[in-house]
């Protein structure tokens, strides 16, 4: 005879909750992985390659107009991307493309549907790709397609600097001034249009404004800390031509104060400190930039003679 007990009623009626529970969670599961497959299976395929995308449309339609912009547009922007990676080989072969592709659309357009921003890249993409040949056609190439983007008012900082670069290079100063002061006009805080407006000034034996210029240039803020030791170099360079050595030791000085590691400084305050007799700080500062380039030759050679000078006295 089966014997009934509390305890066993008890344990027989806690089961049956449990039991439903149990059934509960598996189908909330059940539930739940089929609403990630319904997800998965229809989320949107991966994007075509739209270089890809755009060659496919030309071979059925070869006169496609749209496509030969959109494949300069692309080829473009890819090329950036290769430069920023430093990717000398893939920077070079898709400004090619990209230049092909909208000399293409140049050819076909005929509704003005290259837009300016479209002939302002093209002209950047001449100018970049001179940087990898010895075709000097490219930068009068670059300097038309500028001009253009601008004729149709599309106008930007960047394309003056450009500009300003190109008339530097073809030793056109006064024009290559005037387009970088255009730069600074349109962006008071663009570090380039000041930067190249200093070099200007610098290689045009105009000291005093190069002096302003770079001054400018390290004053805009969050500066990148390479190009700021890069500009208190040069300010540093200048002052000490001029004959203004004081100056020149605090740009030198500064420079250690963000790069303790920095070879040109430590080399420049050792010539600073040996024309002004100190011959013991001379020496400290010539030998910490030959520790850090043992190769120095200059700093070598004033060493050399800065220990002569100190064994006669």
């Amino acid at each position: 005879m089966r014997v009934y007990s509390p305890g066993r009623r008890k344990s027989i009626y806690r089961s049956k909750p449990q039991g439903h529970k149990f059934i509960i969670k598996i189908i909330f599961l059940l539930i739940f992985v089929i609403l990630i497959f319904l997800g998965i299976s229809r989320s949107p395929a991966p994007q075509e390659d739209t270089i890809l995308k755009y060659k496919r449309i030309l071979e059925k339609d070869p006169a496609n107009i749209e496509a030969y912009i959109s494949l300069g547009e692309d080829c473009y922007q890819k090329a950036l991307e290769a430069e920023l990676k430093k990717d000398e080989e893939e920077t070079y072969s898709l400004l090619k493309e990209s230049i092909k592709y909208y000399q293409n659309a140049i050819k076909l357009d005929e509704g003005g549907k290259i837009s300016p921003q479209s002939r302002y890249h093209l002209g950047i993409a001449y100018f970049k790709l001179s940087k990898y040949s010895n075709n000097k056609d490219y930068y009068a190439q670059a300097e038309d397609e500028l001009k253009k983007s601008l004729q149709a008012k599309f106008e930007t900082a960047e394309t003056h600097i450009y500009l300003g670069h190109i008339y530097f290079k073809k030793g056109l100063f006064d024009d290559a001034i005037d387009e970088y002061m255009r730069a600074k006009a349109i962006n008071p805080n663009d570090v380039a249009a000041w930067y190249n407006l200093g070099w200007v000034y610098k290689v045009k034996g105009m000291p005093s404004n190069a002096i302003v210029a770079f001054r400018n240039a390290v004053t805009i803020p969050n500066l990148d800390k390479d190009l700021n030791i890069k500009i208190l170099a040069v300010l540093g360079e200048i002052y000490y031509q001029q004959g203004l050595i004081e100056h020149a030791k605090d740009e030198y000085k500064t420079i250690l104060k963000l790069d303790r590691a920095s070879e040109i400084a430590h080399y420049q305050l050792g010539k600073i400190y040996k024309k002004q007799g100190d011959l013991e700080l001379a020496a400290r500062e010539l030998k910490s930039a030959l520790k850090l380039n043992p190769k120095n030759k200059e700093a070598r050679a004033e060493l050399d003679d800065l220990e002569k000078k100190m064994k006669r006295f």
